[in-house]
């Protein structure tokens, strides 16, 4: 999630489109029962779907005014 959102926070101050990448990789990568599964030990469907879905809402939160500067 924290790349995710450094690469939005990325984009809007360079004014492009930071996450479209990852985007497409989770729609290549989805089940195709909408859920997502990882290889490694800790990264059961829940874990994963989860995380997916928090990356995907990445770009559709407010930018920090920080960032807008």
């Amino acid at each position: 999630m924290t790349i995710a959102e450094s690469l939005v926070v990325r984009a809007a101050i360079a004014g492009g489109d930071g996450i479209s990448a990852m985007t497409e990789n989770l729609n290549r990568i989805q089940n195709g029962d909408g859920s997502w599964t990882g290889s490694h030990c800790i990264t059961g469907r829940t874990f994963c779907t989860a995380t997916a879905l928090l990356v995907l809402q990445a770009d559709r939160t407010p930018v920090p005014a920080a960032a807008r500067k």
